[in-house]
């Protein structure tokens, strides 16, 4: 009778046990949570990497807690919608529930993110790199 091993289990850039099916490699090759690629908004296409990094991001300035979904989920939704314009308000932007690459609201969560690693014991931290692969 041959033994079979158990494959090694594989956990996604959050740390959660995924399978090891190909089905989670977007997630394995982003490097800096920090940098979108498209629009996150209502009516905007919602990569699931865009949306994920936007959660990241989100959590790490204390706008969103990542401990009720278990990580970031990729998905848009009313609760994230909510999380940006939490950010907007508090700095003044436009509160439409969106974010652009490189537009104001995208800045402004990039500075929040970076204020808040350096506000952190042991500061002047980047943020931490998901990059798994």
């Amino acid at each position: 009778m041959e033994h079979l091993q158990n494959p090694t289990p594989t956990t996604d850039p959050f740390g959660r046990m995924i399978p090891d099916d190909g089905s989670q490699d977007r997630f394995r090759q982003m490097s800096d949570v920090t940098m979108l690629e498209a629009s996150v908004g209502p009516t905007d296409d919602n990569r699931p990497d865009d949306v994920a990094k936007t959660e990241i991001m989100l959590d790490q300035a204390g706008f969103l807690d990542l401990r009720e979904t278990e990580g970031p989920t990729g998905f848009y939704g009313e609760r994230l919608r909510q999380a940006i314009i939490a950010l907007q308000r508090q700095m003044g932007l436009t509160e439409n529930g969106r974010i652009e690459p490189g537009g104001p609201t995208h800045n402004a969560l990039q500075r929040s993110v970076k204020d808040a690693g350096q506000n952190k014991p042991g500061g002047n931290q980047s943020p931490p790199s998901t990059n798994i692969g």
